[in-house]
Formats: structure tokens, C-alpha cells, sequence
């Protein structure tokens, strides 16, 4: 479930108006006091989409800084690093991202793209696997949070 400004951001990219989201990411920048980590992240995004790697590398480096320990742009620097062909340096940024987060699945499935790509199929496969592992995990412990918050509310209720 997604609301509120980061939605719309979310689904302004994935409906292939970056430039709209960039805008209005700029738009909302402009009135923070300091660097926003996510919206660094999320503009990165954009300018990658819109094929201006070199900001967008810059954007991500600039959340990093922000929020050294986020997983999400030591990803997209992998995203870019595999955009350019340097397998290795990609494998670098995702592992660290995934050190970062171990929950983290869009590293994992990078991984899994990565070793595809440069033919290292038992890689690939295994990092398939545990990519689906974790995202089956996730899923799991959302449901169970859900599930032991509608038990608390039930519970208060019958007081």
C-alpha cells in the first residue's frame, strides 16, 4: 500500500514521466532544509531514466552521503555500473547494498540479472532462489505484522 507524495512519485516513473516526477522532486527539494536521502534516490532515478547517467550518479552519491547506511542507492550506483558493462564493479555496489539490507530483494534480483548476463547460470540460479526466499519472507512478515495488528485492535475492542 502506497499514499502521499512518494506514490505519486513512484507511480510518475513507473508511468515513464520522469520528467514530471523530476520536476516535482526539484519542486519539493527546493523547500527542505537539508538533503533528502529518498528524494536524492528518486531523482536519481529519473535522470537515469531520462539517460543522463552522470547526474544520476551524482544524485545517488549525494544520498548516499546522505544516508550512508540506505541500501537503495548503492543499487542504482550497481544499476548504473551494469548499464555501462562493468559487471564487476556492479556485483560490488549490489553486495554492498545487500549487506546494507539484508531484506532487501531488488539487489537480489539485480544479482540474479547480473550472473544471467555474463553467462554464470548456477550463480544466476542460486541468487534466483535466494531472491525468491526473501521475497516469500517478506511477504510473509508483512501478512504476520497485519495479522498481529488486527489482533491488538480486536483485543482493545473486546475490553
Amino acid at each position: 500500500m502506497c499514499w502521499g507524495f512518494e506514490c505519486t512519485i513512484k507511480r510518475l516513473i513507473v508511468d515513464g514521466k520522469s520528467s514530471e516526477a523530476a520536476g516535482r522532486l526539484r519542486e519539493r527539494m527546493r523547500q527542505e532544509k537539508r538533503p533528502n536521502s529518498r528524494y536524492l534516490n528518486y531523482l536519481g532515478v529519473c535522470e537515469s531514466h531520462m539517460g543522463r547517467h552522470h547526474i544520476a550518479r551524482e544524485l545517488f552519491t549525494q544520498a548516499l552521503i546522505a544516508s550512508p547506511r540506505d541500501s537503495r542507492p548503492l543499487n542504482n550506483l550497481g544499476n548504473l555500473a551494469f548499464i555501462r558493462r562493468d559487471a564487476e564493479a556492479a556485483r560490488e555496489y549490489y553486495m554492498r547494498s545487500l549487506k546494507e539490507n539484508v531484506w532487501a530483494t531488488e539487489p537480489r534480483h539485480n544479482l540474479t540479472v547480473l550472473y544471467q548476463d555474463i553467462g554464470h547460470s548456477e550463480k544466476a540460479l542460486s541468487h534466483y532462489q535466494g531472491y525468491m526466499m526473501v521475497l516469500q519472507a517478506v511477504r510473509w512478515g508483512k501478512i504476520a505484522a497485519l495479522t498481529i495488528v488486527v489482533l491488538l485492535v480486536l483485543l482493545l475492542f473486546s475490553l
